[in-house]
């Protein structure tokens, strides 16, 4: 029997206040465990890691006889930092890490240390990150952002407007300075592959990692044994996403412009260090980062809640929660949600509340908290219509509520919010939505599995613009909207959400013009096929499968197509905002919009004070007051024309 297994388990002793714990770790052993004080600057590194399995079941050597047990991950992490330099050349590596650093069998130490943990990490000499071990052609992955990272810093600005996508594998090859053989093309795909594996590890997804790199002073990204300064991986990554390395623009694209935003908090955290904004203002992480995961649902607000700012007036303290995993989720979401509302003035935070899907895939409300408490650990993503996943909110100047943009919100009890608003109109036309099916982790579906499925799909999209060209009434060419604008030119801007970027209304416009010119603006197939002419998709299918083959031959012969003006990261997003989680709506009066996809017939769409977007509303059984549906896009309201404070009625939102 291994003798590991016959000595006794590490026995926590009781820490001071401003004292945390630290380890010297030599190889897989645990020297010694030491308390000190945070106000000492004491030189350690902090693991930043992903916990996987939470059951422990490696038992590591501490002195004196006894173990520690920890998770596989957190093991096989430790046995990689021996592969790492020490920082400032100490005498010994002293580490910090969550699963051996705090008494997770003590409630109340777990509070105390859970809220000195962005201290933490930003006393650290160092933040060692690992994503996991290393797997097939992750080398190949690591080169790929070293030359990525080389090119970047050797190019001009003029010279980044190339678009990789659009190059064959060989001249793609050469300009990363690999080489111009197939050889050498073959060796940069299989880097774009082992990449995209590499950023879909759970790690990526986890929201602590938001305050674990955000606040670090220098921070190394560890698979294996091969490591890269968070820096340079960041650079790297943005720069494939300037020249539009193809398959790192579909799922890539999301996941980068998340690790972006850990980057861009980090740098905020270094210039606030010298002013009196020591973070930012909670809704807005929120909103941010809502779509990260989090094993214990009060993570999502504990993970953010030290990265707060004490000049926006929203802090900790006036949210009136401390770290306790001691309650439940919906009190604190419903007082953190309680005290946004109270303390900005305005209706921000509604943006974000929206119905979950059950198991059977249907969208039912919450029994557990009110409908204008967002459910920041919900499942599936959720971007609101003002961020749109950017990080810049002034591309979208929404004002629904005109100049009334403040509001004071009444509570007669803890799950009634009271506002002033308007019943602007009903929903009477909605479009199908978009349904895709995807295969569960662990299915490896065959080929007629992934071709039937593929073809289902697209004959529910074909359904799906069918519903889309009845509402927006196309078949009558001279058909205009209440507002005198073409129906075209309404459901351009309303698909985008009424978000002209930086590029414009000018620039859009002539994009989806010329889009319209060719034919292809609605998606493939023609979304007028009449019903009875439904068998004949799958030829149109079976043709359009032939055209992606002529487009790969294009790509690897040399034939290029032109870029499209509309900026990458942006066109991506109205896709998702369009199709994702979203449908579109006609209203009684002949508004057209876009809203959450679960929408009924005859719910309401309501204007509130203090409220950029307009809500989607739905009456409770009783008929005595209102559950929040979601946000919604109304093409001709959404900068006030539609509200007038004098029609205003108090409304009860539960």
């Amino acid at each position: 029997m291994d003798s590991r297994y016959s000595r006794s388990s590490y026995q926590y002793e009781h820490l001071l206040d401003g004292q945390i714990r630290l380890f010297e770790v030599h190889g897989q052993t645990i020297r010694t465990v030491e308390h000190v004080f945070l106000a000492d600057n004491p030189s350690y590194e902090a693991l930043s890691y992903c916990w996987g399995d939470p059951r422990p079941t490696e038992k590591l050597p501490c002195g004196d006889g006894r173990y520690i047990e920890v998770t596989k991950n957190l093991q096989a992490a430790l046995r990689n930092l021996a592969h790492t330099e020490i920082p400032h050349d100490a005498p010994r590596r002293l580490v910090w890490a969550d699963a051996i650093c705090i008494n997770q069998q003590d409630i109340g130490e777990k509070n105390v240390q859970v809220g000195m943990m962005r201290e933490i990490y930003r006393h650290a000499q160092a933040v060692q990150i690992w994503v996991g071990e290393e797997e097939e052609d992750d080398d190949k992955g690591f080169d790929l952002l070293r030359r990525l990272l080389h090119v970047s810093s050797s190019r001009t600005a003029s010279q980044h407007t190339h678009s990789i996508s659009y190059m064959t594998p060989r001249t793609r090859a050469t300009f990363l300075g690999l080489g111009d053989t197939w050889k050498d093309a073959f060796y940069i795909e299989s880097g774009i592959v082992a990449l995209l594996k590499m950023v879909d590890r759970p790690w990526f997804r986890r929201i602590w990692i938001v305050q674990e790199v955000g606040v670090a002073r220098k921070a190394w990204l560890n698979c294996g044994k091969l490591s890269i300064e968070w820096e340079d991986f960041i650079q790297a990554i943005r720069y494939s996403i300037d020249v539009r390395v193809r398959p790192l623009e579909g799922y890539g694209r999301e996941m980068a412009l998340k690790i972006a935003q850990t980057r861009d908090t980090r740098q905020g955290f270094q210039i606030s260090q010298t002013t009196e904004n020591q973070g930012e203002n909670l809704l807005s992480l929120l909103s941010r980062f809502h779509d990260f995961e989090a094993t214990n649902p009060l993570d999502m607000i504990y993970a953010l809640l030290g990265l707060t700012s004490s000049s926006t007036g929203i802090t900790p303290s006036d949210i009136r929660v401390k770290v306790d995993y001691g309650l439940r989720k919906d009190e604190v979401y419903t007082q953190v949600a309680r005290t946004i509302l109270s303390k900005i003035g305005n209706l921000d935070i509604l943006s974000a509340c929206h119905l979950v899907p059950n198991e059977s895939n249907d969208w039912e409300l919450s029994l557990n908290q009110p409908s204008w408490v967002p459910n920041w650990s919900s499942s599936g993503k959720h971007i609101t219509l003002r961020l749109q996943g950017s990080w810049r909110e002034d591309y979208f100047d929404f004002a629904a509520s005109g100049f009334h943009t403040r509001c004071v919100p009444k509570f007669p009890n803890n799950r009634t919010l009271c506002l002033n608003g308007i019943l602007f109109d009903k929903v009477t036309a909605v479009s199908l939505p978009a349904e895709t099916r995807r295969a569960p982790p662990d299915e490896t579906p065959g080929i007629v599995v992934i071709f039937t499925d593929w073809f289902k799909e697209m004959y529910r999209t074909h359904l799906m613009f069918r519903s889309i060209d009845r509402m927006f009434d196309f078949g009558r060419h001279k058909a205009k909207y209440v507002t005198g604008e073409s129906m075209f030119d309404v459901y351009w801007q309303t698909r985008i959400c009424g978000c002209y970027g930086p590029e414009g209304y000018d620039v859009l416009y002539d994009y989806f013009h010329d889009k319209a010119k060719e034919g292809n603006w609605r998606h493939f197939p023609p979304p007028l096929i009449p019903r009875s002419l439904a068998p004949g998709f799958w030829i149109f299918s079976l043709a359009y499968i032939v055209s992606l083959i002529w487009l790969l031959v294009r790509g690897l012969f040399g034939v290029k197509r032109k870029p499209a003006e509309v900026d990458t990261l942006l066109s991506g997003k109205q896709e998702h905002m369009a199709y994702g989680l979203w449908r579109f709506i006609k209203t009684e009066r002949g508004y057209l919009g876009l809203a959450p996809a679960s929408t009924r017939l005859g719910d309401w769409i309501g204007i509130f004070e203090g409220g950029k977007v307009p809500l989607i509303l739905r009456r409770t059984e009783n008929l005595q007051a209102w559950h929040i549906i979601g946000e919604s896009y109304v093409h001709g309201i959404m900068r006030g024309e539609a509200f007038d404070e004098k029609n205003c009625i108090e409304m009860n939102i539960v």
